[in-house]
């Protein structure tokens, strides 16, 4: 009879879009502020936030649509996302109680892949493909109203994933290259002095400075085409391998401090989000889902105004 119920229960939570984030446990706080990531579900791919010192997670976004990719802006404490809600893709922003929903972009047929804003958080940085015959994906820099669209990278390759260098001179981004591998690339800001960083016969991606701007982390197939997460430094020198094991390691991500990493780590059939030092042991495994959850973004925020932290909560009830 108990072994039904728990059955039973499980199935009501899978089936609850409502509940489903309620099966993840608590861990050791190995940090403070909060760790956004995406979380795909039969619906549609929602916004997670899960703050480090409660161990709470709350869903930033609950509906039948495709919302990724979150970019936080430091100076408006906003988030940027990439949402298809209405119909065409577009990069949105909300604040971190999921509230003040608005778009940044005009609806066009666009498709983003990648966005960052810079730490002063005047410009972000986004990989965008219109939706026309022999368009790319290209590197692009927005203003902080959603204006002033700069292509950087007008090339006939395809560039995605830009990250910021922490002193907004540089931009990191993934690219194909001749042999159509993905290879990660470092330019000026200004789209000057494209160089090749990686420079083997693999596929590299997902890169992120660290806080301080000395090291790059990224994902991997250097591992006999295992996904594996490596630090470089930002010239591309003294590669250091961090995770060893025999399972996917993807989406890297930096802690606010740079003393530790997050990431997804294949487990049990599918993604879930972890923590770890930075040579990859000491590993905390945030999440418990039969669901995959990837790309998740550290940041060091306070939390939200009290009336915004209620009315969130009052959402998740």
């Amino acid at each position: 009879m108990k072994h039904l119920t728990v059955s039973t229960l499980c199935v009501i939570i899978l089936l609850s879009i409502a509940c489903q984030y309620t099966v993840y446990s608590d861990i050791a706080k190995p940090n403070n502020g909060i760790i956004i990531f995406e979380s795909y579900s039969p619906n549609g791919t929602e916004l997670i936030k899960y703050e480090v010192e409660s161990g709470n997670f709350y869903a930033l976004t609950q509906n039948d649509n495709v919302d990724k990719l979150g970019a936080f802006n430091p100076k408006t404490n906003k988030l940027a996302f990439v949402s298809d809600r209405g119909g065409c893709w577009n990069i949105w922003q909300m604040d971190l109680s999921g509230g003040s929903v608005y778009k940044l972009t005009d609806d066009r047929k666009l498709y983003v892949n990648g966005l960052d804003w810079t730490d002063n958080g005047g410009f972000l940085a986004a990989s965008l493909q219109e939706d026309c015959e022999g368009c790319v994906f290209d590197i692009v820099t927005i203003t902080e109203n959603g204006r002033n669209l700069n292509n950087l990278t007008q090339s006939k390759e395809i560039e995605f994933q830009p990250d910021w260098s922490p002193n907004g001179n540089e931009i990191i981004f993934v690219a194909k290259s001749s042999k159509m591998t993905d290879q990660i690339y470092i330019m000026d800001n200004d789209g000057k002095n494209i160089t090749n960083l990686t420079k083997n016969d693999v596929n590299n991606e997902n890169p992120h400075w660290s806080p301080n701007g000395k090291y790059i982390v990224f994902s991997s197939e250097m591992t006999d085409g295992d996904w594996d997460i490596y630090i470089m430094d930002s010239n591309g020198e003294n590669l250091q391998l961090v995770t060893k094991n025999l399972t996917d390691d993807i989406t890297p991500n930096w802690s606010p401090d740079g003393n530790k990493l997050v990431y997804s780590t294949f487990i049990e059939n599918n993604f879930e989000i972890v923590i770890s030092d930075l040579d990859g042991t000491n590993q905390i495994r945030l999440t418990h889902n039969p669901l995959d959850e990837r790309t998740p973004l550290w940041i060091q925020f306070e939390g939200c105004a009290d009336e915004e932290e209620n009315q969130l909560k009052s959402n998740q009830a």
